[in-house]
């Protein structure tokens, strides 16, 4: 049985950008690390608006990456830094990761908002999830494989910066 995990946030301004980039690296490399990972992807749009989904082997190997490590740590910023936070998985059939419109959709109709976001804007108080509009910008996650015989790392995911 796996897990979708899916979460959007939105920064309050660019001048909490290049600290949320460094937390949220910090993030990615324990998920690529962390055991029950299967894949995932970003989406970070002009707007501020921050995506992820990513697939699981089980809600229990979901709950102990988010539940540890710089994930759990790094969660308590949140308030510093969104003025919108949803969040939300389901058990999920396939395993391909979907497209944003079904992750927008999921969120819309089932996520949870965070209760961290100190500062909400009117979108997060009326629970407004506004769909993604520029998916091209999608960097995909891969859990990291030790290196084979030739030295390569497959499954690194790092196309850009999100």
């Amino acid at each position: 049985m796996r897990i979708l995990a899916m979460t959007r946030l939105r920064l309050k301004s660019y001048r909490v950008l290049p600290r949320f980039i460094w937390v949220n690296e910090q993030a990615i490399a324990q998920l690529r690390v962390s055991p029950g990972f299967l894949c995932g992807k970003l989406l970070g749009e002009p707007n501020l608006t921050m995506w992820t989904a990513t697939l699981w082997d089980s809600e229990e190997s979901l709950r102990a990456f988010y539940l540890s490590g710089d994930h759990r740590r790094l969660m308590p910023e949140l308030a510093g830094f969104a003025c919108e936070a949803i969040s939300g998985h389901i058990v999920y059939d396939s395993a391909e990761l979907p497209l944003w419109p079904f992750i927008h959709e999921q969120l819309r109709r089932m996520g949870r908002l965070s209760a961290g976001v100190t500062e909400p804007n009117d979108n997060h108080r009326n629970r407004i999830v506004v769909a993604p509009r520029f998916t091209l910008l999608t960097r995909p996650a891969s859990p990291k494989h030790p290196a084979r015989s030739g030295g390569e790392n497959l499954g690194s995911g790092r196309v850009g910066a999100v």
